[in-house]
């Protein structure tokens, strides 16, 4: 078993590096990126199977909290989805810069528009600082990476309905994501439980893999369908971005897919 190394060993071995806080609660130390990287992150094929950011990440994080070594792909898959964001966007942060200048095009305008974003506010000392849920609160920031609520080690969410029926399934991975595109011709209501690998557990006290929902109730379906929500619902980093000549219109976007957020437009 590989021993863990200090942090002082870590950066002799690898240069500048970072601890980032997680929304699980579990802390990742990644490195600089550097150009080989790109050819990952970029990979076509491996975007197309669903797996580019998993070999990146394995690449860049050097010590996770919740293994010992380094990172496989299949360990990177199984990372929950706003733990991989908060670590593209902190290793974006740390490799390239904190500001995001991008292009954007508005209807009925001839030229792009330049926009300057600050990163830093799509994340959170997670752990360290109460995190702002509300408006109201100091800090708060609609397009933020919010914290999980209440997260497993296991990494699966256990839920045990009135009725007495049990489930249980992944938090919402890279494994999420690969079933989603594969569906994405196919898609249902009922997709988005399927690809977190949705199990119940038998009379016989174990776990089976559900295929499909035809033993279960519509209150059954909408009790889970709460605890998902509640649990691991949609939690995005999304950027506002504001007409130039109408600030009350704005466009919202995923920060991951704007065009300068892996490769720089600008530097």
């Amino acid at each position: 078993m590989e021993a863990t190394k200090t942090y002082e060993e870590l950066i002799k071995l690898y240069g500048e590096i970072q601890e980032v806080r997680l929304p699980s609660g579990r802390t990742a130390i990644i490195r600089m990126q550097n150009g080989a990287d790109d050819d990952v992150i970029s990979n076509s094929r491996l975007a197309m199977e669903g797996t580019n950011f998993a070999h990146f990440l394995t690449g860049i994080i050097i010590q996770a909290s919740w293994k010992t070594g380094r990172l496989n792909v299949e360990d990177a898959m199984s990372i929950p989805v706003r733990d991989r964001n908060a670590l593209l966007i902190s290793s974006r942060v740390l490799s390239i810069s904190d500001e995001l200048k991008f292009q954007w095009t508005w209807e009925g305008e001839s030229s792009p528009t330049w926009y300057t974003e600050d990163l830093v506010q799509f994340i959170w000392p997670y752990g360290e600082l109460d995190y702002p849920h509300k408006p109201e609160d100091d800090g708060y920031f609609e397009g933020r990476i919010p914290p999980y609520p209440s997260f497993a080690d296991s990494g699966m969410i256990e839920l045990t309905l009135e009725n007495q029926k049990s489930f249980r399934m992944r938090y919402y991975d890279g494994n999420s994501d690969k079933y989603m595109i594969n569906q994405s011709q196919e898609m249902t209501r009922n997709s988005e439980l399927l690809a977190r690998g949705i199990e119940y557990k038998g009379e016989d006290g174990k776990w089976v893999k559900i295929e499909n929902f035809r033993m279960f109730t519509p209150k059954d379906m909408f009790a889970i369908r709460a605890a998902v929500e509640k649990l691991d619902g949609e939690a995005s980093p999304i950027m506002s971005i504001p007409h130039p000549k109408n600030p009350q219109t704005v466009e919202k976007q995923y920060l991951l897919t704007l065009e300068g957020f892996l490769f720089p437009l600008e530097m």
